[in-house]
């Protein structure tokens, strides 16, 4: 027979008070209706020791069997005791050699009984009890079913079911093991307890039962058949069903996510660990089961947070946090994105923290690679800024300095010639084309020697070269362009003076080449803290996705002057309001 499993079969589903005892008379387990009974006393003892003294008095007095049966009688607050009719039956001894025992008791009353003369107890409980109670006789055959019972197995009426056997409701397969089970019960005198059953009926339908059989007695001691009691869990069995399924579709995540998850105990041991997270380390989830995370992994600060979500029970999460492997320094650093979960029991404890580790150690460092790879663009973008600046200056120099001075000289020695060449009228015409040719070329020196470095820009600064560049704006566009300077006198670095003439020059191209415009206005401003510097127009402004459109070279181009002073760029269109502002500012004062 199978044994008695407190933590399998619970006696709180028996319909009947309920004890388990050893040979001793000691309580292991009980059911509410036992409590219930063993309560009705009025000796001010332990609820131990009144159960252990019925227990005992119980084995003492018990005949028959098995199961044993006996009748005695427990004291209760009123004056008279109360009659119990107790069967006993042995469960199977355990690991500790000790023999145990299942006691059923039911009230009686030697002198109560109805008008079929059986104990009114008996009939209360068969028309009552929401269980399935029926007795059987040695051939399995049923004798007597509750209305419950009748119910279930589709009867109107219990007494419909008399004389029948569970081969006229149940499929076959079931019947023979319900016949099995009750006849082995007959033979050896065992009882069945809390068996799970599997129901198939005739019409395909299955069911669940948890079902109790004991050995039915004549007065003799001699079995003449069996008393059984089923509880529908059907319910039971299909929600345990459903968890079953929930779980395994779990543990499938639970093995196969790319997430590393760890299960540790309030000491920080681990309890459990996914299969990627025992690879990232290179073992197996089995190693990791009862040894200590910083015994594994010594990190003080990751200690202190760990034992912070324990006493705050609030959730931890870091992005991009660093960590050493201690026992592999060829590793270097890695990178982990994490979180750190409480679990808590009902009561609101921790009892438990999750773990969950994303590597992006790979990503991390692409990063970084792609950070550095940046900077050196950055670096090789100034220099080679610098160097067309530098060139513009020198080719702008030799232009007006060189190139600009000899045709001035050549053009004043042919207005002396044609001077001298009066008298020849074609010969003197002809000179004096030439010499309005040479003042064009003169002029066109002289402005291309300014759009590749305005000299004024490096003889008289930021704020001339800007107010000069406005008037030349408006000279060669016809928009008007105002300027707002606010600037102190203040000797700005070259770099800076360069780069904001630069963005200054590229803004107001834009607004003549996109804007359609009528106004402009250039600001420049200054505090004790930072230098910026505006050019907003009337126009109809910029679309949204060409701002920030990688094709736009002239707005990259500004934003990357900017950026490498230390500074920002930003751009705002509002055509129904004030058209579009460029703004630049650059941190100053150290």
């Amino acid at each position: 027979m199978p044994s008695f499993a407190p933590t399998g079969f619970s006696i709180q589903t028996l319909p009947l008070a309920a004890i388990v005892v050893d040979e001793e008379g000691s309580l292991r387990e009980w059911n509410d209706l036992a409590e219930t009974l063993l309560s009705r006393t009025g000796r001010d003892e332990d609820f131990r020791t009144r159960g252990k003294s019925l227990a005992k008095e119980t084995l003492s007095v018990a005949v028959g069997g098995p199961p044993r049966s006996a009748v005695v009688y427990f004291p209760s607050s009123d004056s008279a005791p109360i009659p119990l009719r107790a069967w006993i039956s042995p469960v199977e001894t355990g690991s500790s050699g000790r023999a145990t025992f299942l006691i059923l008791f039911a009230e009686i009353s030697e002198a109560k009984t109805d008008d079929l003369g059986e104990p009114k107890f008996l009939r209360a409980l068969m028309n009552n009890t929401p269980d399935n109670i029926y007795f059987k006789d040695a051939d399995s055959r049923f004798l007597r079913i509750n209305r419950s019972q009748a119910s279930w197995l589709g009867l109107e009426l219990p007494e419909e079911a008399v004389g029948k056997s569970d081969f006229d409701f149940f499929s076959e397969e079931h019947a023979w093991q319900a016949f099995g089970d009750e006849q082995e019960v007959i033979r050896t005198g065992q009882p069945i307890v809390g068996k799970e059953e599997k129901e198939t009926w005739h019409d395909g339908r299955t069911t669940w039962v948890s079902t109790t059989k004991v050995p039915l007695e004549n007065e003799s001691g001699a079995i003449i058949g069996t008393l059984g009691i089923s509880r529908n869990i059907t319910e039971h069995k299909q929600l345990e069903e459903e968890l079953g399924r929930t779980y395994e579709l779990l543990e499938t995540i639970f093995s196969s996510i790319h997430v590393k998850i760890a299960y540790l105990d309030t000491d920080f041991n681990f309890i459990r660990v996914n299969r990627a997270y025992a690879d990232a380390d290179g073992r197996e989830p089995s190693f990791f089961i009862g040894r200590n995370h910083f015994d594994l992994y010594p990190h003080q600060e990751n200690e202190a947070i760990f034992r912070e979500v324990v006493s705050t029970r609030r959730s931890y999460f870091a992005l991009n946090k660093p960590f050493d492997y201690p026992n592999d320094t060829e590793r270097g650093t890695t990178y982990w994105d994490w979180s750190l979960e409480p679990v808590l029991d009902p009561q609101g404890e921790v009892k438990g923290l999750l773990l969950s580790l994303v590597d992006v150690t790979e990503r991390t460092r692409a990063e970084k690679e792609l950070q550095v790879s940046r900077e050196d663009l950055r670096r090789l973008s100034a220099r080679l800024e610098s160097v067309i600046e530098e060139e513009r200056r020198r080719i702008a120099h030799e232009l007006h300095d060189e190139l600009g001075q000899s045709l001035t000289a050549l053009k004043m020695e042919l207005f002396h010639i044609a001077q001298e060449q009066d008298y020849d009228s074609r010969l003197s015409f002809g000179l004096r084309s030439v010499l309005d040719m040479m003042g064009n070329c003169v002029e066109t020196v002289r402005r291309i020697s300014q759009d590749l470095r305005p000299a004024i820009l490096d003889h008289l600064g930021l704020a001339a070269a800007v107010e000069w560049q406005a008037g030349e704006f408006q000279k060669r566009t016809g928009i008007i362009c105002d300027l707002e300077c606010h600037l102190d006198q203040v000797d700005l670095h070259g770099d800076i003076s360069t780069a904001l003439f630069r963005i200054v020059q590229e803004a107001l191209t834009n607004v003549a080449r996109h804007s359609g415009a009528a106004r402009a206005v250039v600001s420049l401003q200054m505090s004790d803290t930072e230098l910026s510097v505006e050019v907003r127009d009337n126009g109809r402004g910029v679309e949204p996705a060409r701002l920030h459109n990688s094709c736009s070279l002239g707005i990259l181009g500004m934003r990357e002057r900017a950026s490498r002073l230390g500074g920002s760029l930003a751009i705002v269109s509002r055509p129904e309001i004030d058209g579009t502002a460029v703004r630049v500012v650059i941190p100053m004062g150290g």
